[in-house]
């Protein structure tokens, strides 16, 4: 009879921990889907403040206890920190997948024949290194005059005359590498916005110049 009534407080306690335990959690997850990002932060920073947490941990009746939930919510506070509305804490309405959307709809329509002709040069006396090649080219919406290109090693050029002439854009970069191009059009050629991704995998920035990758 002892032990059937032992198990009985034991599963009682039992059950009044778990509760417990759901409702701390709950004190952070649920606020989130309504409050902002500066709300959810001060919420939790003024639960844990008479604690006195340092890396995680704090101390009670001369103890040392992990905070539960403190490294898994400061990895979430990192990662929203610069994403979220500076002025409000508001979290963002689109998903990058929607901004990506939009971005390759401004890009506009393009044409599966393309008719490219190889202009040079062939051959070099300073071997493979000396011929050099494109990384990519991006295109200004409605405007087939201007268009970028990116070089493994040369940075990034733009040409306002169809190919005729062009001008590099980063000179003032010892060496700089660029792999990728997206061109948001400004209402001029001088006011466009440009995002590149930056290195090169084959030969790194720097190979040429005896940097290594």
């Amino acid at each position: 009879m002892k032990s059937v009534l032992a198990i009985a407080v034991a599963l009682l306690l039992l059950s009044f921990s778990v509760s417990a335990q759901q409702t701390k959690a709950k004190k952070f997850a649920s606020p989130q889907r309504e409050k902002n990002f500066y709300d959810i932060q001060k919420s939790f920073n003024d639960y844990w403040a008479p604690y006195h947490v340092k890396n995680g941990y704090y101390t009670e009746n001369g103890l040392q206890k992990k905070a539960p939930g403190w490294k898994q919510f400061k990895r979430w506070e990192y990662y929203w920190a610069n994403r979220v509305n500076p002025s409000t804490g508001v979290f963002p309405k689109t998903t990058a997948a929607d901004i990506y959307t939009n971005l390759s709809k401004q890009r506009g329509s393009r044409s599966a024949n393309g008719n490219w002709t190889g202009m040079g040069p062939s051959s070099s006396p300073g071997g493979y290194e000396g011929i050099g090649r494109i990384n990519c080219v991006g295109f200004r919406p409605g405007d087939n005059n201007t268009y970028y290109a990116g070089s493994p090693s040369g940075g990034l050029w733009k040409t306002t005359d169809n190919g005729s002439t062009w001008t590099v854009l980063t000179d003032n970069n010892s060496v700089l590498g660029v792999s990728d191009v997206v061109v948001i059009a400004g209402t001029s050629t001088a006011t466009d916005t440009l995002y590149i991704a930056t290195g090169d995998r084959d030969g790194g920035s720097m190979w040429s110049l005896g940097g290594g990758y």
